[in-house]
């Protein structure tokens, strides 16, 4: 072997990690083998048993594009994309820690401590990643579960800032809360004549971390020779000529095995040809000599790889089809003669060039079209990935589309205030720049001062801001406004308010109108499904359910989000769908996003809380009471174990828990009016589900024969509602069904039976309405008979007097809707 110090690092690092070595950084100029280096290194550690590997690497230009290196590892990442096509059968959905004290004097500090997990972030990475750099958090530790890994880090000088800072929060928690990458090898490779994007941040990863730290030289002249040899060269050169190729490749590894191989296929007749040969040549020189052989088909090869070299050294056919308007077909083909000219290197939907080196050169090509090519990019970039504000905003503004990139570059900045994140002040200080292309600035302190509000669930206020916000803005950010809006509206319990919530988002059911925005547009329709069934409007709420999943569906074979949106889609089921059907759509949305077997970490924890807590509300409807219980306990034992999260409205899973252990028999009914005592004293409710929450109270204090109690609830509930404007029927036909009941067991059946009359003809769309009909029905032929009951006798009564019947998988709605009370499950329709 003639790379001397290349196979010495090789040997080295190879012996460090029999040793239990796990960091390790590889440093050199372009072209002194470090790529070689790890190759190497990776072919060895796959002979090794369950042994795998990632590679994140750095781009020169997507160095601005936000946690890149991540993204685009995990979008081509064969266990993630298997994850939501796999049917999982497995009956043990995760082992989190033990269950929690359901029974007992515990169950008071224990309500008291759910509902305040979060609040205290010690020792958590939460409290300093943001949303999306936890959710490639999750992914990573989702992916590293099954094996022994060993993470490349490509270019490590060419990463943005957020990927920095995340990859200074994973290796600076290996030993506490990152303790899945406790046994991962680390090995960076970092280029040192070339510019780094954040010196900083790059050093603080160099100082921080007990890195062996191995320096990769070019190669020598006195060893190339030798070098030339080993890299497959079949004709004899003399030392001049020898020497003569060292001054033409600089001893670069990849321009040497470039020229060599060009040597080998073409014939010289003397040595001063191969002398001419060396002293004019270069690698752009070969590569276009090699394009020119194939005639126009090199042609289309160079256009097509123009295109290419914007995406960055990584590319997808999805992407080169969007970008230059051909088919996949044509596509592959190109790219297949590009893989012949050793040009890119070829899988099964991707491929990448061979080196940095190679895409830079096709990069240069650009000249001074750069403008129409980078507009090129934005839009394939808005059909491929249209989340990617950033990236998106990027390539606009090189292409001196300058309005329309700060556009962009302000949503991406709304998606950091949705999503809580932090915003530095050079972020802050580029926004302001853009702002300048509004009308005014206003816009971008009011959507601010709207989300904190928002966030704080101080929803009228927030309306009240937000009507500020005049209709002068670009469409996209008055969609934006109009989004927040709507969701605020959502949450009050008047009809009118929940009306203009519809009124706020119809406009742009039309794709178009959005200026294809695919994830403004999927964001919006998911919030108007919802508004629509707040307004007892099914038909609406159906079609666009249907459009939703039309769209992500078209998505799901290429695109990861589309996946995840999909599975979000299946856990609101309930809004547009049979109680029945949506167990089934929340139950595969519980199984994508649920830990693999054995493990205990779930592809998205926020996800997964949600999913599980609405599959349990549909189970309890289902008359699936213990099922709804012990899924509720895994909602529990999944906020313990990521107690540092701070998971959202916990009043909700606490009113599934609580309904599905007395209904099942695990909670008495004394413990169920505890714990929503304690949910009353913790919680300064802002929304409209405390009116289920108390209602659902006021049934359980019925049950345990205080009838005047639940009656005194009932009533104040009833007053709330008729301070309001006309409220949304299903928590008016709740609240006075229940009242109906109450008012029987006090023996006012006048009353009783004027609410009777009164709930015959409301309808709500959310629940089952044949079985509204049928309980109805019995309470009616109850009342005729004046059959005499008390509060706790009257749980079963219906039961006995229409006996249920078990059905296909033990799904008996019946068993729910024939308790003498109508409890109200809650679930997770808005946040996502």
């Amino acid at each position: 072997m003639y790379f001397s110090n290349q196979q010495q690092i090789i040997d080295r690092i190879i012996n460090g990690i029999e040793e239990n070595k796990k960091l390790f950084m590889i440093s050199g100029p372009s072209g002194s083998g470090k790529s070689y280096i790890t190759e190497q290194i990776q072919k060895v550690w796959s002979n090794g048993r369950d042994n795998n590997s990632l590679v994140l690497a750095g781009e020169d230009y997507l160095a601005d594009a936000e946690l890149h290196p991540f993204n685009k590892c995990f979008s081509g990442n064969e266990q993630l994309k298997k994850n939501f096509w796999v049917n999982k059968s497995k009956k043990t959905l995760s082992k989190l820690p033990a269950d929690v004290p359901w029974i007992g004097s515990f169950l008071e500090s224990f309500v008291f401590d759910l509902l305040h997990m979060g609040e205290s972030q010690i020792e958590s990475y939460n409290s300093s990643l943001t949303k999306e750099q936890l959710d490639m958090v999750f992914k990573l530790r989702y992916i590293l579960f099954k094996g022994n890994f060993l993470i490349c880090i490509d270019n490590l000088h060419w990463w943005d800032k957020s990927s920095l800072d995340l990859l200074f929060e994973l290796l600076e928690g290996r030993k506490s809360n990152m303790g899945f990458l406790s046994n991962v090898v680390f090995i960076i490779n970092i280029t040192t004549n070339q510019t780094t994007v954040d010196e900083k941040r790059v050093e603080r990863i160099k100082k921080n971390f007990n890195f062996s730290n191995y320096n990769a030289e070019v190669i020598s002249k006195e060893e190339y020779g030798n070098v030339l040899t080993y890299l497959g060269l079949t004709k004899q050169l003399d030392n001049k000529l020898v020497e003569l190729l060292y001054s033409a490749t600089n001893g670069h590894l990849l321009v040497t095995q470039d020229i060599i191989k060009y040597i080998n296929d073409n014939e010289f007749t003397d040595q001063d040809e191969y002398s001419s040969f060396l002293k004019n040549t270069s690698l752009s020189i070969l590569i276009e000599e090699r394009l020119k052989n194939y005639g126009a088909k090199g042609e289309i090869v160079t256009e097509v790889l123009k295109y290419a070299s914007i995406i960055g050294r990584s590319f997808t056919f999805l992407e080169l089809e969007s970008l230059t308007k051909k088919s996949k077909f044509e596509i592959k083909d190109i790219i297949g003669k590009a893989n012949d000219l050793s040009l890119v290197e070829t899988g099964d939907e991707r491929a990448q060039f061979i080196h940095e080196i190679v895409r830079e050169l096709f990069y240069s090509k650009l000249c001074d079209n750069k403008s129409f090519y980078y507009n090129a990019a934005a839009e394939a970039l808005k059909i491929v990935a249209p989340a990617k504000y950033l990236t998106r905003a990027n390539f606009l503004l090189q292409a001196g589309l300058i309005k329309e990139g700060s556009v962009l570059y302000i949503i991406e900045y709304l998606r950091k205030l949705r999503l809580k994140e932090i915003v530095d002040i050079e972020y802050t200080r580029s926004l302001m720049l853009y702002a300048k292309e509004l009308p005014d600035d206003r816009y971008i302190n009011i959507m601010k001062i709207s989300y904190n509000l928002y966030h704080s669930q101080e929803y009228e206020k927030c309306i009240a801001e937000l009507d500020t916000i005049e209709n002068m803005y670009p469409q996209l950010l008055l969609a934006e406004r109009d989004y927040l809006m709507s969701i605020c509206l959502s949450k009050q319990i008047e009809s009118r308010s929940r009306h203009k919530a519809v009124n706020c988002l119809e406009l742009y059911s039309n794709f178009d109108q959005l200026e294809q925005e695919g994830e403004i547009w999927s964001r919006i329709m998911s919030a108007l499904m919802v508004a629509y069934v707040h307004i007892d409007d099914s038909i609406n709420a159906e079609k666009t359910n249907k459009a939703l999943f039309m769209y992500l569906g078209n998505r799901a074979a290429y695109d990861v989000e589309a996946q995840d949106k999909i599975n979000i889609l299946r856990r609101k089921s309930a809004a547009v769908c049979s109680t029945t059907t949506a167990l089934r759509f929340t139950k595969r949305s519980v199984e994508y996003f649920e830990p693999q077997e054995g493990s205990n970490i779930p592809l998205s924890p926020f996800e997964y809380y949600m999913a599980l807590n609405n599959f349990a509300a549909n189970a309890i409807v289902c008359g699936q009471f213990i099922i709804a219980f012990e899924s509720m306990i895994k909602v529990f034992n999944l906020v313990k174990f990521f107690s540092e999260m701070e998971f959202p409205r916990k009043e909700i899973i606490m009113n599934n828990y609580i309904i599905s252990g007395f209904l099942s028999g695990c909670l008495t009914v004394e413990q169920g009016i505890q714990a929503y005592n304690q949910v009353f004293e913790q919680i300064n409710f802002k929304h409209s589900d405390h009116v289920l929450l108390r209602m659902n109270q006021a049934s359980l204090y019925a049950s345990n024969y205080d009838v005047h109690t639940a009656r005194a609830i009932l009533y104040s509930l009833v007053e709330e509602l008729e301070n309001k404007e006309n409220v949304e029927i299903y928590y008016q036909y709740c609240v006075e069904s229940n009242l109906m009941v109450v008012e029987y067991l006090c023996k006012n059946k006048d009353k009783a039976l004027e609410l009777w009359n009164k709930l015959t003809v409301l309808q709500p769309i959310i629940g089952d309405k044949v079985f509204y009909v049928k309980r109805n029905n019995m309470i009616k032929k109850i009342f005729d008979q004046e059959i005499v009951s008390d509060g706790k006798m009257w749980l079963n009564m219906l039961l006995e007097v229409s006996p249920h019947s078990n059905t296909l998988d033990n799904i008996d709605l019946w068993e729910f809707y024939g308790k003498g009370y109508l409890f109200s499950d809650t679930q997770f329709w808005s946040e996502s």
